[in-house]
C-alpha cells in the first residue's frame, strides 16, 4: 500500500509520512521531510522551499523545480487515489450504536467470522492499549469502519529490545452495498498514516489484504502465537528497518 505525497497527492510514497525518510516523489520530486510538519516550514531536504510553494510549482509546471522537469513522470493508474466522496473522521461516542450495527452486518457476509465483531469493538474501546477508532460517512450515514489497538510481540530472549510500536488493524468493516468502491483501502490507509506505528498486524484473507501491501508475518520472521493458520497472519511494514529485524511472537486476540 502507497501513501500520498504530501506535495502532488499521488500514492507514491512507499511508507506513511513521519517514516518516509528521503522518499523521494517521481512525479513531482518533492523529497519527504519528516523534520517539517507544517506548510509553510522551510525544508531543509528540499533546499529551503516550503510544502506549499512546493504545491504550486508543481501546479504551474509540474515539478517543484523548473530543474527537476526532466526527472518526474505523470503517475501510474494505482498511484491515483480513487474518488471517494465519503468523508473519513474519528468516531465519536454517538457512532457507536450505529458502528454496532455496521460491524455486526458487514460480517454476516465474511467468509471467516464468529458472529461478536461487534461484540470485540466495544471490548477492544476497553482496553488500555486502544489508539484509534475510525468511521467513514456519507450523507450522514456510516459507510464504513476500522480499529487500531496497540499489540505487544515480545522479541526473543536472547534479542536486544526495539522499542517499537506495533498496533493490530481489526476489525474492517464496509456497508455491503459501499463496496468495490475502495472504500476499505482508503480507511486502512488512513488509519495506517495516524497510526505512528513500525508495522500493523491483522488476521484475515491474504488474497485481499495483499493488495494493500500487507505480507505474511512469518515470512517476513515473525513467530505465530495467534492461534491461526500461518498464510492468516500478515504484517504492514511503516518503515523499512523492519524487514532485518522482524522478530517476536505475534498474539493477536
Amino acid at each position: 500500500m502507497n501513501y500520498p505525497c504530501p506535495c502532488c497527492g499521488y500514492l507514491t510514497a512507499r511508507y506513511p509520512r513521519r517514516n518516509a525518510v528521503a522518499d523521494i516523489c517521481p512525479v513531482c520530486f518533492w523529497e519527504n521531510d519528516v523534520f517539517t510538519p507544517g506548510e509553510d516550514d522551510p525544508s531543509d531536504e528540499n533546499h529551503g522551499m516550503t510544502l506549499r510553494q512546493g504545491r504550486a510549482a508543481y501546479r504551474e509546471i509540474g515539478a517543484v523545480r523548473g530543474d527537476f522537469y526532466t526527472h518526474v513522470r505523470p503517475p501510474l493508474p494505482e498511484e491515483i487515489p480513487p474518488e471517494i466522496p465519503d468523508t473519513i473522521r474519528p468516531a465519536r461516542k454517538e457512532d457507536f450504536p450505529a458502528v454496532y450495527e455496521l460491524v455486526k452486518t458487514a460480517f454476516q457476509t465474511a467468509k471467516v467470522s464468529d458472529g461478536r465483531e461487534q461484540d470485540f469493538v466495544e471490548e477492544l474501546r476497553r482496553r488500555e492499549g486502544f489508539c484509534l477508532e475510525l468511521v467513514a460517512e456519507r450523507e450522514g450515514v456510516l459507510t464504513g469502519h476500522v480499529m487500531l489497538t496497540e499489540t505487544d510481540v515480545p522479541r526473543p530472549p536472547e534479542e536486544e529490545p526495539q522499542y517499537w510500536k506495533f498496533v493490530m488493524l481489526a476489525p474492517l468493516s464496509v456497508r455491503l452495498e459501499d463496496r468495490g468502491r475502495g472504500l476499505g483501502g482508503a480507511l486502512m490507509r488512513q488509519a495506517a498514516q495516524l497510526a505512528e506505528a513500525n508495522a500493523v498486524f491483522l488476521i484475515g484473507d491474504p488474497g485481499y489484504y495483499g493488495r494493500y501491501g500487507f505480507e505474511n508475518a512469518v515470512e517476513l520472521g515473525f513467530t505465530n502465537a495467534s492461534g491461526v493458520p500461518d498464510q492468516y497472519l500478515l504484517v504492514l511494514p511503516l518503515e523499512f528497518t523492519l524487514r532485518d529485524r522482524a522478530k517476536g511472537a505475534v498474539n493477536l486476540h
